[in-house]
Formats: C-alpha cells, sequence, structure tokens
C-alpha cells in the first residue's frame, strides 16, 4: 500500500465521524449504558469502513477512480478507532460520575464528608455541595430555561483531560519500547490488524477489495447485522421481537452444592469474537474455550471442599496472571530493551537492522521519563532540532508538569495560569543551564557515568515515596 498524504475531504470526513462516536458515544454510554465502541475491534471504526467503502462503490462510475484509496480509508478508520475508547471502554461512564457522584451519594449513613471529602482537591471535582446546581441537574436533568453551567465543569474537565492525554502518550510510548520484540523477533500476527487493513486493500481496478467480493462475506456480515439491528429496535421499542444472544441455559438445572456453580456458566454469542478466533493460532483459541471451563470446574471443586469467596479467589487469580505476563513480556524482550537503553545513554550506535521504524520517536519518551534528548527523532546539532524537541519535550507525562497544569488550570484566570507558568519556566532555567554546562565539561564518559547516577537518585526517591505512602518509612519534615 503506497504513503499518501491526507487529503483534505478525508480530514474532514475523519473529523465528522470522530464528533458523531465522541458525543454519540458518550450520550449512549450515560443514559442507556449502551457501550457503541467496546471492545478490540470497535464496531464504530468498523463501521465507518464500511460506509467510505460503500461510498467509493456508488462514487466510482462517475470519478472513474475511488473517492477515498486504500491509505485514506486507514486514515479515517484509526481516528475512529482512537475515539472509539472514550466512550466505549466506559472512561466516560467512570469519570463524569466520579465527578459528581460523592457530592451527590454523601449522606449521614454513610460519612462520607468526614471519611475522605478534605482530601479531595477542589480543582479534580465539580463541586462538593449536593445542592450545587451542577451536581443537581447532572441527575435530574436541566430545569426548563437553564444552560449547562460550564464554568464549574471546566476546571476539573481540563485537569482531567490533560492527565489521560499524558496517560495515553505513556501507553504510545510503552507499545514503541516493544514493538521490535513484538514484530520483527517473535512476528506476531496482530490479526486484528489484519481485519481493517485487508478490507481496506484495493488491487488494481477492482470496485471492492478482495474480501468484500466474496458473497459468502456479506452473507456472515448480515447474520450479526440483522440480530443485533433487532436487538437495537426492541430496545427501543418492545413490540419489535429481538434475539437473545446472551442466555443462561444452565439457570437454576443445578441445585445445592457444589454443581450450582454451574448455574453461572453463560452461553454467549459474540459475533466478533467467533470471527477473530478463527484468524488465532490454535493453542491461543483452544486455552481461550479450555481455561474458561477449567475456572468453572476449579469454582465446584472449590464448592465441593467448603470453600468461600469464590469471585474474591479468581480475582487474585486474574491480578497475578497480570503480573506474570507482564514479568514474561519484559523478560522474553530483554535484549531489545538493553539495546534500546544503551543506545539511550549513548553506548551503542544503531545498528541499521534496527534503525528506523524498530525504535520509533515514542521509546525515548518511556524509557526515559521525561528527558530532554531521543537519537531517533531530531539532530540535536541543528538549531530547529533543539527548538522541536524542547517543545516536543513539554508534552512528556512528567509528574512535575502536570502538577504545575493543574496548578495553572485551577488559578481561576488565564492570567494567573499564564503567569505560574511562566514562572516555573524562568524558575527551572539557572538549574537546567547549570546541568548543560556541566554536562558539557564531564565528556562522554562523564555524562554516561551522571546519567546512571541520576537514574539510580530517581529510583531511590520512588522507592522512599512509595515507603513512605505505605507506613513502612516516617514522613518526617518532607511528608
Amino acid at each position: 500500500m503506497e504513503r499518501e498524504p491526507l487529503s483534505p475531504l478525508t480530514a474532514g470526513v475523519g473529523l465528522f465521524f470522530v464528533l458523531c462516536v465522541a458525543a454519540g458515544g458518550a450520550v449512549a454510554a450515560l443514559v442507556r449504558y449502551d457501550l457503541i465502541g467496546f471492545g478490540h475491534l470497535p464496531r464504530t471504526a468498523l463501521t465507518a469502513l464500511v460506509l467510505l467503502l460503500l461510498v467509493n462503490l456508488v462514487a466510482r462510475p462517475l470519478r472513474r477512480r475511488n473517492l477515498f484509496p486504500s491509505a485514506q480509508l486507514l486514515y479515517v478508520y484509526l481516528a475512529v478507532l482512537v475515539v472509539s475508547g472514550f466512550p466505549g471502554q466506559q472512561l466516560v461512564t467512570h469519570l463524569y460520575t466520579s465527578l459528581v457522584g460523592p457530592a451527590h451519594y454523601a449522606s449521614a449513613e454513610n460519612h462520607y464528608q468526614e471519611l475522605f471529602f478534605e482530601d479531595i482537591p477542589a480543582w479534580s471535582i465539580v463541586s462538593l455541595q449536593a445542592e450545587d446546581p451542577a451536581i443537581k441537574w447532572a441527575f435530574w436533568g436541566l430545569p426548563s430555561g437553564a444552560t449547562i453551567p460550564w464554568r464549574a465543569w471546566a476546571v476539573p474537565l481540563s485537569a482531567w483531560s490533560g492527565f489521560y492525554l499524558l496517560l495515553f502518550l505513556n501507553y504510545l510510548c510503552l507499545a514503541g519500547l516493544f514493538q521490535r520484540q513484538w514484530s520483527q523477533k517473535q512476528r506476531m500476527l496482530f490479526p486484528l490488524a489484519e481485519i481493517p487493513f485487508q478490507m481496506a486493500r484495493y488491487r488494481g481496478r477492482e470496485a471492492l477489495p478482495g474480501p468484500l467480493r466474496s458473497p459468502w462475506f456479506w452473507v456472515a456480515f448480515a447474520v450479526p447485522l440483522v440480530i443485533h439491528s433487532l436487538n437495537g429496535l426492541n430496545a427501543h421499542y418492545p413490540q419489535i421481537s429481538g434475539v437473545n444472544i446472551y442466555p443462561y441455559y444452565l439457570a437454576g438445572a443445578f441445585r445445592g452444592r457444589p454443581w450450582d456453580e454451574l448455574n453461572y456458566l453463560p452461553f454467549f454469542f459474540y459475533f466478533d469474537v467467533i470471527g477473530i478466533t478463527y484468524l488465532l493460532p490454535a493453542e491461543i483459541s483452544f486455552s481461550l474455550w479450555f481455561f474458561y471451563l477449567f475456572k468453572y470446574a476449579l469454582a465446584v471443586g472449590r464448592s465441593w471442599v467448603g470453600a468461600t469467596a469464590t469471585d474474591t479467589f479468581f480475582d487474585h487469580v486474574g491480578i497475578g496472571s497480570y503480573v506474570l505476563v507482564a514479568a514474561m513480556t519484559v523478560w522474553q524482550a530483554r535484549e531489545s530493551l538493553g539495546e534500546i537503553a544503551r543506545r539511550a545513554i549513548g553506548r551503542d550506535a544503531p545498528t541499521p537492522a534496527s534503525r528506523g521504524s524498530a525504535t520509533p520517536p515514542g521509546a525515548g519518551g518511556a524509557e526515559r521519563g521525561g528527558a530532554a534528548r531521543t537519537r531517533w527523532s531530531l539532530p540535536p546539532a541543528t538549531t530547529a532540532g533543539s527548538v522541536g524537541l524542547g517543545v516536543f519535550a513539554g508534552l512528556l507525562p512528567c509528574p512535575l508538569t502536570v502538577a504545575l497544569l493543574v496548578s495553572a488550570a485551577g488559578a481561576g484566570s488565564v492570567t494567573a495560569g499564564m503567569l505560574l507558568l511562566a514562572g516555573a519556566g524562568v524558575g527551572t532555567v539557572p538549574g537546567l543551564a547549570l546541568a548543560g554546562a556541566a554536562g558539557a565539561l564531564m565528556g562522554g564518559r562523564g555524562r554516561a557515568v551522571g546519567l546512571r547516577g541520576l537514574g539510580a537518585v530517581v529510583v531511590a526517591l520512588g522507592a522512599l515515596m512509595i515507603l513512605r505512602r505505605v507506613g513502612v518509612v516516617p514522613g518526617g519534615c518532607c511528608r
């Protein structure tokens, strides 16, 4: 697939889909708890891709070419894919209710005010007063003639939006660190990425991409389309019959321990999971259903011996599994991560095999935690590169920067916020200038030793903060 610049038409269409998904997804999640962007292959992104493919099919006889070539289709798909995570993975519901929930649900019985209200910063929440209009209207709706109290929402939404943007940037940097290990060494297939790529890949002058020209594709496409359409209509118009694809066939089938644990065994029909499983290696697809049934067999065994709190047990098993998977991932990528670390401190030059997309610019951000140098993106010898790198460094996930941005957001006025950030910037100049001058005088070996020493200091300070937080080390004067 050839690279091509983003066209104005594609940018406009992509922005339209993004706004529709962001607004419609938030309303659907909050009003009906319908997560339209849910899943690792979000239906919203695939819907946008299919609609544009149909537009190409209709417009092709008039223009004798596709209105949206393959690369443009993928631009739109990726834009909708990214934004689908906000309303689709429950971010909207949790963030929204967290901003207004404490004040609304506080009562004399639960003692919320005495327990933790004093620990909630004012900038992080809409209000702590249950009678505040912003709180009441969020749950009961706007009165006739009233307008949304944007002033109460502006500061917390700005603060948390900045936090989440930095968090997602951190995710991108982490993905960049493991890209070479996954794509070049382990040669992972990434079947979820292959689906939209094949759907958008035109070959020659064909009217539709290869998979979409098969009649069996449209037969398989029509089955979930019809079923989900009926269920969607049934949710709004109960007189229209739906199709139950989430049955509990064994509900109430077993009475008494230990076999009653099987009453909660669901038989759900997830069409997207069926399709994705077809693309997975046999070992992985086998493990999905085998260990799912093994979980219920284990629940029966626990009930047989009289064990309780089975749900808590499986929660702990899940947490341990995530820790084990993370440890195995880091261990398998140890050579690749070691090479990135050596290159970051200037000990090894990049080899032709590792140059380019194998170590993207984001790797420096994740690995250095806000360091002001990445050897993969900008040439440090040029003025333009230095200026661009300085601008980019301000967007890296640095706790001090986040704290200053949050403080500026709660300063009360634009002028006060600008002065606060300007003062912080001026205040860091002497220290950074001194560090730069010292680094220039130390030479290459001295800088490498200094970087390792500073890294050890940062790790020690982080460990000290954790130990103070859990109470192992007393806070003293700096708590």
